[in-house]
């Protein structure tokens, strides 16, 4: 009986993960959006590859990630492979090690998200299947016009990024920004402050066992 192309499986494969009802574990509090982690995803795609003789093989280069769907018994079937450019980024409180071990993870969850055309909305899951009312519009077009003392969304985004690399516990943080600033959440943040909440952060003091004290930073230079 002739072979059935690892192309047909890979496609076998993307459908019943389509049925499956995956659940988004990894969760942004700064930016309000859920999002895929490997371990939402990768244990049924193990497991879907296994019951179709296919394996995964992820390759690191200086210039490129690759993730390539192997046939397990021959190769004579053929073979898929998909790749992406390798930016290693440089996150401030980290070494090299920890920034090359973030840049692994990221580079193989974006790449299984493509071989397996896993969708994933981002930030507009939070409003995704949603009816917009005015009220929504209205709020909508009050964020588009965040007063420029603000900080941006990239830089939110960076605060929690800042967060996970340094294993600051997200609740210990916000409880910071809202005790010592008065802020509800890192959108509130003003640039005048941003600087001096990120060196917080990178000193370690969220990873101490220490309570967060209700008295606002007036020195960002003695925060730690």
């Amino acid at each position: 009986m002739e072979k059935i192309s690892v192309f047909e499986r890979l496609q076998s494969i993307r459908v019943a993960l389509q049925n499956s009802q995956l659940k988004k574990s990894g969760e942004n509090p700064f930016a309000h959006f859920k999002y895929y982690e490997l371990d939402d995803f990768l244990p049924t795609i193990n497991k879907l590859m296994k019951d179709n003789s296919l394996i995964s093989v992820f390759n690191l280069t200086m210039e490129k990630a690759v993730l390539e769907i192997r046939d397990t018994e021959t190769n004579a079937i053929g073979q898929v492979s998909f790749e992406v450019p390798c930016i290693i980024p440089e996150l401030r409180g980290t070494n090299a090690t920890q920034n090359l071990g973030a840049c692994i993870t990221y580079l193989r969850r974006y790449l299984f998200i493509n071989a397996f055309e896993i969708s994933e909305n981002d930030v507009s899951d939070a409003t995704s299947g949603k009816p917009i009312d005015k009220t929504t519009e209205k709020k909508a077009s009050q964020a588009s016009q965040a007063p420029a003392d603000l900080i941006s969304e990239a830089q939110a985004k960076r605060l929690y990024a800042l967060c996970s690399s340094v294993k600051a516990p997200h609740d210990k943080v916000k409880a910071f920004i809202k005790t010592a600033y008065g802020y509800d959440s890192s959108r509130d943040i003003k640039k005048e402050h941003y600087e001096a909440i990120c060196k917080k952060v990178e000193c370690g003091y969220f990873s101490k066992e220490e309570e967060v004290k209700a008295t606002p930073v007036k020195d960002k230079d003695s925060l730690c």
